[in-house]
């Protein structure tokens, strides 16, 4: 999974026309290290869509304006729109079929 800043994420967002997930963390966040351990299985599990992770303290603006209420949060995008998004990482099998039914 690739950190990105605010520069590659406005690129990534506008200008990508596959399937995405932008994982939106902090770094000193237990649940989001949780988390992220569970979205490193799922990018084995999905290797044709891009992962991407953001640290919400370096877009905070942003983070207001897309109304980011809370992390973790694993936003799926589609041909640069958001689809849906995800706050609540109950267990790997729950991510598994929340991903895979976004994704076929």
């Amino acid at each position: 999974m690739k950190d990105i800043d605010l520069t590659q994420l406005n690129q990534i967002v506008n200008e990508n026309t596959d399937k995405m997930f932008l994982y939106i963390y902090t770094p000193l966040c237990g649940t989001c290290n949780i988390a992220y351990k569970m979205l490193t299985v799922m990018e084995q599990l999905f290797p044709a869509v891009m992962f991407y992770r953001a640290n919400i303290n370096m877009f905070p603006d942003l983070a207001r304006e897309w109304e980011i209420t809370s992390v973790p949060a694993l936003l799926y995008f589609e041909d640069g729109i958001e689809k849906s998004r995800c706050y609540a990482f109950f267990s790997t099998p729950d991510l598994y079929e929340w991903m895979k039914n976004l994704i076929t």
